[in-house]
């Protein structure tokens, strides 16, 4: 980061800065941390897996954002969330809400959700069942079991959105 970017952006107090370089810069985040950039640095979004975040962690990442939707594997959105506690660096998480929502009840009230309108809108309109925004949090039906997230096909296929569809049964259902 320019010491001049770096000097303008000080008096707005922002909260991080989101990947001011390439997310798998890693030697340049170290860069960044010893030219004594202030702001807290943000990384994670693109990244795919637990070890990419340890990585981060070590070269002064101040704050993980994991995306839901693009992890490998869903049990290490809470390796990640344990991993930040430990080492007392901010933690939230992206992408379409209605995931982020359901991962969000494991989060403490400092781990905050990073709610991505612009790409969760669309793909609401195609949903049965969305989270309900109150007082800027948002609530799952807790009457559905596991995740509340339904497409709507028969919308999908009313607009032309389905080339066509089929179901699979297990043998002996």
């Amino acid at each position: 980061m320019h010491s001049g970017l770096r000097k303008m952006c000080e008096p707005y107090h922002l909260a991080w800065l989101e990947e001011p370089i390439h997310s798998h810069n890693m030697n340049g985040i170290r860069r960044l941390k010893e030219m004594g950039v202030k702001i807290p640095i943000a990384f994670g979004e693109s990244m795919r897996i637990y070890y990419e975040y340890e990585t981060y962690i070590e070269k002064g990442v101040d704050h993980v954002q994991p995306s839901i939707g693009r992890m490998t594997r869903m049990d290490d959105i809470i390796r990640i969330r344990d991993l930040a506690r430990e080492k007392g660096v901010k933690f939230t998480s992206g992408g379409r809400i209605y995931l982020t929502a359901i991962f969000g009840c494991l989060y403490s009230e400092n781990e905050w959700i990073e709610y991505h309108e612009p790409i969760s809108r669309p793909v609401g309109a195609y949903t049965l069942f969305q989270p309900e925004e109150k007082n800027g949090r948002f609530y799952c039906q807790p009457d559905l079991p596991g995740n509340p997230k339904r497409l709507d096909i028969a919308k999908l296929e009313k607009d032309g959105l389905m080339e066509s569809r089929e179901i699979y049964y297990p043998k002996n259902w």
